[in-house]
């Protein structure tokens, strides 16, 4: 490889770090003000075209569909939490509301909340769960996936 393509990859992998990190900013500051008070123990509501921004900028992301009142996405809420905690750095982890927003249903084919799905970086559905998705399970899964080591 050539050194000027080696550092335009670079160039574009450090882009694409630093867009990553901060779309989870913007979702996180968004999230604090649009429904109320966020927990800092939430993981961020996207809109649309966050969505679209997250999947053209992370490397992998994890998304929950689902809805604020259904129980068992709340009860996927710590799980995504200490899946963010642990693995931030190899892939974005958030939610979607569908009450809010239902054309992503369609879009996704979501036929039942809490539905999760892991992307690949250009927005290739790589995985789908329906239902309460135990830690371990996701971790195994990433791991057949190589998302993680």
């Amino acid at each position: 490889m050539n050194p000027q393509r080696r550092r335009i990859l670079l160039a574009t992998s450090v882009l694409a770090v630093t867009l990553t990190v901060l779309v989870v900013v913007l979702v996180r500051e968004e999230g604090s003000t649009a429904g109320g008070e966020q927990d800092d123990e939430e993981i961020g509501y996207l809109t649309t075209a966050q969505l679209d921004s997250l999947l053209a900028v992370s490397r992998f992301s994890l998304i929950e569909f689902g809805g604020r009142g259904c129980v068992p996405c709340r009860e996927m809420q710590p799980i995504l939490i200490e899946l963010q905690r642990a693995h931030g750095e190899r892939m974005a982890v958030a939610n979607i509301d569908l009450n809010e927003i239902p054309v992503l249903g369609d879009r996704y084919d979501i036929m039942a909340i809490p539905t999760q799905i892991i992307f690949d970086g250009w927005g290739g559905e790589l995985s789908r769960h329906l239902g309460v998705w135990p830690r371990a399970e996701v971790e195994a899964e990433l791991r057949r996936l190589q998302v993680l080591p």
